[in-house]
């Protein structure tokens, strides 16, 4: 049988389960559709009894809450939402790269992150036709755009993968540390806007003992080239120009790897960061190792 007619019973499913995901996406980006705080759902209106819905996502960390809301979603449409893989972002990337080629594919729906997709366009149902335009008015255009392939939405965002940057209110609100470093800089000690102000803030909380660790990332596999990414962008370089051609290895790009080499040879990475995913680099920044990060959003009640 068929890939197309193997899945093409399922597609009412998949249908039904993206207005789920959009409810969910809405509690969790905090949009409110009514004057109270109370969670908003939507796509709760439909009849789905006796059907399961098989789901391939993301688990660990600050990702899991959202799942709360799954029993919410079954008792009002009387389906079943069953959840096959709950993995880490690189690993359930894997699992889909591995199902897709031998065509093992046996769940309705799967996280994936926009910039993993393109490689599964031809195994993708566009989601274009299952929202209404006032559905898609909760989201940004910028992440919609992100999610979309030659015209075909292929994903619903659950979130924004933004990061920002998180430090120690502790040190920065320290009068005695503010003025050991006006003595050692000339400068006053305030939250770092520059790469340059985060270098040198990062090596003096270090060298004076103020921090075990100036800065902390997520360093393991891809984790490493996304961090490598958010500061070439944020310098003003890019990975590939408009003919797609390598453009990270230029004068900023050369700039950006230098100075992560140079943190993690000085100390002022922890010295497993090539070994860190995101759950292992939050525990750091908790146990108060780490002076400042940037992390998603999405890890911010969990830092306090």
């Amino acid at each position: 049988m068929s890939d197309q007619n193997r899945y093409g019973d399922k597609l009412i499913m998949r249908k039904m389960f993206v207005l789920f995901a959009l409810a969910l996406a809405l509690i969790i980006s905090g949009v409110a559709l009514a004057q109270d705080s109370e969670p908003q759902y939507a796509g709760l209106d439909m009849d789905l009894s006796g059907i399961t819905i098989r789901m391939a996502t993301i688990g660990g960390g600050q990702y899991e809450a959202m799942y709360s809301s799954i029993p919410v979603f079954e008792e009002a449409t009387g389906a079943r939402v069953e959840i096959v893989a709950l993995l880490d972002g690189f690993a359930i990337d894997q699992k889909l790269k591995l199902d897709f080629a031998t065509g093992a594919v046996d769940y309705d729906v799967a996280w994936d992150h926009t910039s993993f997709v393109a490689q599964y366009v031809p195994f993708l149902e566009p989601l274009n036709a299952y929202f209404t335009e006032e559905e898609l008015s909760q989201f940004s255009p910028a992440i919609l755009e992100a999610a979309t392939i030659d015209g075909n939405l292929l994903l619903i965002p659950r979130h924004a993968d933004v990061s920002a940057l998180h430090y120690r209110a502790d040190l920065y609100n320290n009068p005695e540390i503010a003025e050991a470093y006006r003595a050692a800089t000339g400068m006053e000690l305030t939250v770092p806007t520059t790469l340059e102000e985060i270098d040198r803030q990062a090596r003096f909380f270090v060298q004076n003992g103020y921090s075990t660790y100036g800065y902390g990332m997520a360093g393991k596999e891809e984790a490493l080239t996304g961090r490598f990414y958010e500061f070439l962008f944020a310098s003003g370089g890019a990975l590939f120009n408009e003919n797609f051609e390598p453009t990270f290895n230029d004068a900023i790009g050369v700039q950006v790897a230098t100075l992560l080499r140079d943190w993690y040879r000085d100390g002022i990475l922890p010295p497993d960061t090539t070994s860190l995913l995101w759950d292992g680099d939050a525990q750091n920044f908790c146990n108060g190792d780490v002076a400042l990060k940037l992390e998603w959003y999405g890890w911010y009640s969990y830092f306090q």
